[in-house]
């Protein structure tokens, strides 16, 4: 049962929910964001047609999200297709692994740059709307062996960290459950 403490009672704002692979983070923010009679679900991961497992993946999230629901997919565009959706519709992102795979190829600047702007337009349009982003956790685990994966590391913890800092609600999912990171820790200084 939704409750005050799940949603922080928010009729606008940024929740953020982030999570290791498989732990239902997508779910969460799914549940968090249904009561929304005008939802924009944005989908960031590219479609591999020569990968049947992420194809499964794929459909499965596709079959959970209500029909009402519109569903824009983009990778490297993310910025724009957030600007074209209307203010006010409900947005869901999911997730920050999927762009930030896309924009691996531009320069530390150009992400920099990029990254400044999302910031901003997440704070803008959680004015008038309620937000979720969707964010795996990576940097738990062993230091990537590849410079690209240093680079996907390094940049998906440096935006989601970002992201959790202008955030009304963090949630942190693991093994199916949501625990609400924002009533229960202290901000680092």
């Amino acid at each position: 049962m939704r409750n005050d403490i799940e949603t922080g009672n928010l009729k606008n704002g940024l929740i953020f929910i982030s999570g290791p692979s498989n732990s239902g983070k997508s779910c969460w923010g799914e549940y968090l964001i249904e009561k929304n009679r005008k939802v924009t679900y944005v989908a960031t991961s590219k479609i591999y047609s020569d990968d049947n497992s992420w194809l499964k993946r794929i459909a499965k999230h596709k079959k959970r999200r209500p029909k009402c629901w519109k569903t824009v997919e983009c990778d490297q565009d993310l910025i724009e297709k957030i600007e074209d959706i209307h203010p006010e519709n409900a947005l869901l992102i999911d997730s920050l692994g999927g762009y930030i795979s896309n924009t691996l190829h531009i320069s530390q600047d150009q992400w920099n740059n990029k990254t400044k702007t999302l910031i901003k337009i997440l704070k803008s349009r959680s004015i008038n709307s309620i937000i979720i982003v969707v964010s795996e956790e990576i940097s738990w685990g062993i230091v990537p062996s590849t410079k690209t994966g240093f680079i996907f590391r390094e940049r998906l913890s440096i935006l989601a960290r970002d992201i959790a800092k202008i955030s009304n609600i963090q949630w942190l999912v693991v093994q199916g459950r949501a625990i609400n990171l924002t009533s229960i820790s202290y901000i680092v200084p």
